[in-house]
């Protein structure tokens, strides 16, 4: 197993513990209904479950190794069915800021491509206060190199309706006021 973290490990953990504010897992004592209701969970090498343990037992180095933050759909399924209310939908999103901000890379292809997508998406909205599809769509197939993916669905998509070729930004300033209190979040951590 490959480390994750630095000689200064103990800082680096508090760092991980600021991108969860003050999540206690302690609470858990692996009943498993986070794992059964999880949608995504046959694609995680560590179910969330699993992960939790990891981050009890102080194996963050493993927890960070793992592809199931960079799988997790934020459903907030398991959080939901967590009799104890751990919530273990922000540990994934914290572990994936954390990743993030280390500028720390999936190994796998598909996971790459998903932290690719968030990116893409994030500043997307950044941009235009809302999605836009099709830049979205675009970015995504050039960055990821599947440029004619999906360009089957276009034709059908503008018969409906459905594809704008021009933004609609809305509430700009909202929004970039919204990303500038994030990211001063973030750094403060």
């Amino acid at each position: 197993m490959e480390k994750v973290l630095g000689k200064n490990r103990k800082s680096e953990i508090k760092e991980i513990e600021g991108f969860i504010d003050g999540l206690d897992v302690s609470g858990c004592y692996q009943c498993g209904k986070c794992t059964a209701g999880c949608p995504v969970a046959h694609l995680m090498d560590n179910p969330p479950q699993r992960m939790i343990r990891l981050v009890q037992i102080g194996a963050i180095d493993e927890a960070l190794s793992s592809n199931a933050y960079w799988n997790c759909v934020a459903c907030g399924t398991c959080s939901a069915r967590c009799p104890r209310k751990v919530k273990i939908s922000e540990l994934m999103d914290g572990l994936k800021s954390f990743s993030i901000k280390k500028k720390m890379t999936p190994k796998d292809r598909s996971e790459r491509n998903i932290a690719l997508f968030n990116e893409i998406f994030l500043n997307n909205i950044r941009r235009h206060g809302r999605l836009f599809e099709v830049e979205l769509v675009g970015m995504n197939n050039v960055l990821s190199g599947h440029l004619l993916r999906d360009t089957t669905k276009a034709p059908e998509m503008l018969v409906h309706g459905k594809l704008k070729f021009i933004p609609s930004n809305i509430a700009k300033k909202d929004m970039k006021k919204i990303f500038k209190n994030t990211v001063e979040k973030n750094d403060k951590r």
